[in-house]
Protein backbone atom coordinates (compact mmCIF):
# COMPACT_ATOMS: atom_id res chain seq x y z
CA UNK A 1 0.00 0.00 0.00
CA UNK A 2 1.21 3.48 -0.82
CA UNK A 3 1.96 6.17 1.67
CA UNK A 4 0.77 9.69 0.90
CA UNK A 5 3.21 12.57 1.26
CA UNK A 6 2.28 16.22 1.10
CA UNK A 7 4.48 18.23 -1.28
CA UNK A 8 3.11 21.64 -0.43
CA UNK A 9 5.65 23.88 -2.11
CA UNK A 10 8.14 21.69 -3.93
CA UNK A 11 8.82 18.29 -5.40
CA UNK A 12 12.11 16.51 -5.61
CA UNK A 13 13.48 16.55 -9.16
CA UNK A 14 13.00 12.76 -9.50
CA UNK A 15 9.39 13.06 -8.28
CA UNK A 16 8.66 15.85 -10.74
CA UNK A 17 10.05 13.74 -13.61
CA UNK A 18 7.91 10.77 -12.59
CA UNK A 19 4.79 12.94 -12.32
CA UNK A 20 5.42 14.31 -15.82
CA UNK A 21 5.73 10.69 -17.06
CA UNK A 22 2.50 9.63 -15.33
CA UNK A 23 0.73 12.65 -16.77
CA UNK A 24 1.96 11.61 -20.23
CA UNK A 25 0.54 8.10 -19.71
CA UNK A 26 -2.84 9.43 -18.65
CA UNK A 27 -3.57 12.49 -20.75
CA UNK A 28 -3.56 13.54 -24.39
CA UNK A 29 -2.25 16.94 -23.27
CA UNK A 30 0.08 16.10 -20.38
CA UNK A 31 1.58 18.59 -17.96
CA UNK A 32 5.14 19.74 -18.33
CA UNK A 33 7.71 20.48 -15.64
CA UNK A 34 7.25 24.25 -15.81
CA UNK A 35 3.47 24.06 -15.37
CA UNK A 36 3.82 21.81 -12.34
CA UNK A 37 6.53 23.91 -10.70
CA UNK A 38 4.50 27.09 -11.31
CA UNK A 39 1.41 25.44 -9.82
CA UNK A 40 3.26 24.60 -6.62
CA UNK A 41 4.70 28.12 -6.38
CA UNK A 42 1.19 29.54 -6.13
CA UNK A 43 0.07 30.49 -2.64
CA UNK A 44 -2.82 28.05 -2.91
CA UNK A 45 -1.19 25.26 -4.99
CA UNK A 46 -0.70 21.93 -3.22
CA UNK A 47 0.11 18.35 -4.13
CA UNK A 48 -0.13 14.90 -2.57
CA UNK A 49 2.23 12.22 -3.86
CA UNK A 50 1.57 8.49 -3.44
CA UNK A 51 4.68 6.39 -2.97
CA UNK A 52 5.25 2.84 -1.72
CA UNK A 53 6.73 2.89 1.76
CA UNK A 54 10.54 3.12 1.73
CA UNK A 55 10.61 3.95 -1.97
CA UNK A 56 11.16 7.03 -4.09
CA UNK A 57 8.89 5.70 -6.86
CA UNK A 58 5.82 7.86 -7.48
CA UNK A 59 2.67 5.80 -8.07
CA UNK A 60 0.23 8.68 -8.26
CA UNK A 61 -0.40 12.33 -7.49
CA UNK A 62 -3.19 14.78 -6.74
CA UNK A 63 -2.86 18.53 -7.40
CA UNK A 64 -5.34 20.82 -5.67
CA UNK A 65 -5.98 24.37 -4.53
CA UNK A 66 -7.49 25.62 -1.32
CA UNK A 67 -10.22 28.15 -2.02
CA UNK A 68 -12.26 30.27 0.40
CA UNK A 69 -14.95 27.69 1.12
CA UNK A 70 -13.85 24.57 -0.75
CA UNK A 71 -10.94 22.61 -2.15
CA UNK A 72 -10.62 22.22 -5.91
CA UNK A 73 -8.94 19.17 -7.41
CA UNK A 74 -7.01 20.17 -10.52
CA UNK A 75 -5.48 16.84 -11.45
CA UNK A 76 -5.23 13.30 -10.17
CA UNK A 77 -3.46 10.44 -11.92
CA UNK A 78 -2.09 6.99 -11.09
CA UNK A 79 0.60 5.16 -13.06
CA UNK A 80 -0.70 2.21 -15.10
CA UNK A 81 0.92 -0.53 -12.97
CA UNK A 82 -0.55 0.89 -9.74
CA UNK A 83 -4.17 1.25 -10.90
CA UNK A 84 -6.94 -0.65 -9.17
CA UNK A 85 -4.80 -0.99 -6.04
CA UNK A 86 -6.31 1.82 -3.98
CA UNK A 87 -3.76 4.50 -4.83
CA UNK A 88 -6.30 7.01 -6.19
CA UNK A 89 -8.65 6.25 -3.31
CA UNK A 90 -5.83 6.87 -0.81
CA UNK A 91 -5.06 10.23 -2.42
CA UNK A 92 -8.70 11.33 -2.26
CA UNK A 93 -9.08 10.00 1.29
CA UNK A 94 -6.05 11.99 2.43
CA UNK A 95 -7.63 15.11 0.93
CA UNK A 96 -10.95 14.38 2.65
CA UNK A 97 -9.26 13.74 5.99
CA UNK A 98 -7.23 16.94 5.85
CA UNK A 99 -10.20 19.09 4.79
CA UNK A 100 -12.72 18.04 7.44
CA UNK A 101 -13.71 20.84 9.72
CA UNK A 102 -12.30 23.70 7.70
CA UNK A 103 -13.67 23.38 4.14
CA UNK A 104 -17.25 22.55 3.20
CA UNK A 105 -16.62 20.63 -0.03
CA UNK A 106 -14.16 19.20 -2.49
CA UNK A 107 -14.91 19.90 -6.15
CA UNK A 108 -13.38 18.97 -9.49
CA UNK A 109 -14.17 19.20 -13.19
CA UNK A 110 -14.30 16.02 -15.25
CA UNK A 111 -14.87 15.95 -18.98
CA UNK A 112 -18.27 14.50 -19.79
CA UNK A 113 -16.55 11.93 -22.05
CA UNK A 114 -14.13 10.76 -19.31
CA UNK A 115 -16.18 7.84 -18.03
CA UNK A 116 -13.27 6.40 -16.04
CA UNK A 117 -12.83 9.68 -14.17
CA UNK A 118 -16.56 10.12 -13.61
CA UNK A 119 -16.94 6.59 -12.28
CA UNK A 120 -13.90 6.98 -10.02
CA UNK A 121 -15.20 10.16 -8.40
CA UNK A 122 -18.70 8.67 -8.05
CA UNK A 123 -17.14 5.69 -6.26
CA UNK A 124 -15.55 8.19 -3.84
CA UNK A 125 -18.94 9.71 -2.96
CA UNK A 126 -18.85 12.68 -5.35
CA UNK A 127 -22.00 13.82 -7.13
CA UNK A 128 -22.02 15.64 -10.45
CA UNK A 129 -23.83 18.28 -12.45
CA UNK A 130 -23.28 19.31 -16.06
CA UNK A 131 -21.51 22.62 -16.71
CA UNK A 132 -21.70 23.68 -20.34
CA UNK A 133 -18.79 25.79 -21.52
CA UNK A 134 -17.89 26.96 -24.99
CA UNK A 135 -17.07 23.80 -26.90
CA UNK A 136 -16.43 21.64 -23.82
CA UNK A 137 -18.91 19.97 -21.52
CA UNK A 138 -17.60 19.38 -18.01
CA UNK A 139 -19.22 17.63 -15.13
CA UNK A 140 -18.67 19.46 -11.87
CA UNK A 141 -18.15 16.73 -9.27
CA UNK A 142 -18.63 17.67 -5.62
CA UNK A 143 -18.39 15.94 -2.28
CA UNK A 144 -19.43 17.64 0.93
CA UNK A 145 -16.90 17.27 3.75
CA UNK A 146 -19.15 18.16 6.70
Amino acid sequence: MSGIRSAERSLRKSELEQIVDISGECYDLPHNRTELRDFLRRDDGMCYVAQPRDSSQVEGYLFFTICIDHIEVHDIAVEAQARRQGVGTSLVQQLLDSSKGFKSAIVCRVLETNLTGLNFFKSQGFRGRLDRKIGIDDIIMERRTN
